[in-house]
């Protein structure tokens, strides 16, 4: 199991604190740990201030370093006793920034965040803080929506949606791992995107069906592959085949079998295809009721 080291963001807000129960599940079961990281900033704690002086915001900023540290112990000792090590930290500077850095420098393996935290639409709202750890980490990053239903791998089942492509199948080793850890499921999605079949526009009645019953059968077939190369794990796999767009797809397969973590690769065919950010895996991210973890399978883009 590659995810040693986990890090979760807190800004003091309980949507930010959704990922904890998930990332102390999964570092129990690698005997991991957890970096309980906020980040502080200047401009955060004199905000309804007009130009302090000098004295004012040195006092400013030591009594909203304090008031942060007293947080993430109190968080911290909510979740003794664990064989997990937990570490807290405090960093400064713009949230996304001091994620980004603190997980660059400590050789960061898993990042676990809430979408939104304070106020629920503000500070760390998506298109923000986690969007922007998302798009340039370059470790794994998993999502956890304020608006979800389903509490992060509340379901120790995983589903992993699957294109065909060796770039989405990234996803594999890592989600397989992770069901062996926390004793999971493994459920492998594969969506057949009707648009992306060559000319099936122009065909109607039992040609139409036709193709896209030879369709369901090849995507049947390589899923059925893909699960015999796994066929010495012992963690129960389920296959299923999927028509239609494949965002939807997915997060409704995801509703209807109870999914607790959707883990899916960052890119898909040709690893700048059908699979982009802006494309599949972000409106996952933004409509799913569970948790999404994103594999990077390409260099990140710089800040």
């Amino acid at each position: 199991m590659a995810w040693q080291k986990i890090l979760v963001p807190l800004d003091g807000s309980e949507l930010a604190e959704r990922p904890l129960s998930a990332a102390l599940m999964i570092a129990e079961a690698v005997t991991g740990q957890i970096v309980l990281l906020t980040a502080v900033t200047s401009e955060q704690m004199i905000e309804e201030i007009m130009e302090p002086g000098p004295e004012l915001r040195r006092r400013l900023i030591q009594a909203g370093e304090a008031e942060a540290q007293s947080y993430l112990k109190s968080v911290r000792n909510r979740l003794m006793p664990t064989p997990a090590a937990l570490k807290t930290e405090l960093a400064s500077g713009p949230a996304a920034q001091a994620i980004l850095d603190y997980a660059q420098s400590e050789d960061i393996d898993l990042i676990f965040m809430s979408s939104h935290g304070r106020s629920g639409v503000s500070r760390w709202a998506y298109g923000s803080v986690a969007d922007k750890v998302l798009h340039h980490a370059s470790c794994a990053v998993a999502i956890i929506r304020a608006q979800a239903e389903v509490a992060p791998l509340a379901s120790k089942r995983i589903l992993v949606p699957l294109d065909g492509s060796e770039t989405a199948e990234t996803a594999l080793t890592p989600a397989l791992n992770l069901a062996q850890a926390i004793g999971g499921e493994l459920l492998l999605l594969r969506v057949i995107d009707l648009p992306s079949i060559p000319d099936i526009r122009q065909l109607t009645g039992s040609s139409r069906e036709q193709i896209i019953a030879d369709e369901q059968h090849r995507a049947d077939n390589y899923l059925q592959s893909v699960k015999q190369s796994f066929s010495q794990t012992q963690r129960p796999i389920t296959t299923h085949v999927a028509v239609g767009p494949a965002a939807e797809a997915i997060i409704e397969y995801a509703d209807q079998q109870s999914v607790g973590l959707v883990l899916i690769s960052s890119h898909g065919r040709s690893g700048i295809g059908r699979w982009v950010f802006g494309s599949v895996t972000e409106k996952v991210l933004q409509a799913t009721n569970c948790a999404t973890l994103v594999i990077p399978t390409r260099k990140p883009a710089s800040v």
